[in-house]
């Protein structure tokens, strides 16, 4: 005798629902092209080479 009855059709479709979003909340993010650019490089000097710790 069961305490409630059984919505095995609900429980998929939730289930479903939750994978779904779970991984095209990623894909899509990771689809769309960055919010905030990537800096530019940095142009550094020469660099110097010590020989004392040799």
């Amino acid at each position: 005798m069961p305490d409630r009855p059984r919505r095995p059709g609900l429980r998929r479709a939730l289930l479903a629902a939750l994978v779904t979003f779970a991984v095209a909340v990623p894909v899509s993010g990771a689809a769309r092209p960055a919010a905030v650019p990537a800096p530019a490089p940095t142009a550094l000097g020469p660099l110097a080479v010590s020989y004392t710790h040799l």
